[in-house]
């Protein structure tokens, strides 16, 4: 067995273990997406927080905005309100609290 057909065979246990990960992860974000309208597409800071089970007052002060969605930045002000649409939630919600300060150092 060659070196390169060994390394290969190691990577399919990780990518099983991934690819297992990813399709648990699918399965909670239909469950929440079923918890909610099918047909809503844009979510304030409230609906957000309800969705990662999280309390919208430790997001709402502007100390900890770059816990927010997408660091804080709206994908759109409806009615001067910041709102989030679907697809940015779903990424948000799978995110730990330390991925996204790793994010917001990155950005600066």
């Amino acid at each position: 067995m060659t070196e390169t057909m060994a390394k290969g065979m190691i990577q399919l246990p990780i990518l099983d273990t991934l690819l297992a990960e990813l399709q648990k992860v699918k399965g909670e974000l239909e469950a929440i997406r079923q918890k909610i309208d099918p047909h809503q597409e844009l979510f304030d800071l409230k609906e957000a927080c309800v969705l990662k089970g999280i309390s919208y007052g430790s997001l709402s002060n502007q100390k900890y905005k770059y816990l927010q969605p997408n660091g804080g930045v709206p994908d759109i002000i409806s009615c001067g309100r910041s709102r989030w649409r679907w697809e940015t939630i779903q990424k948000w919600v799978t995110q730990s609290d330390e991925d996204l300060a790793k994010a917001a150092v990155i950005e600066k």
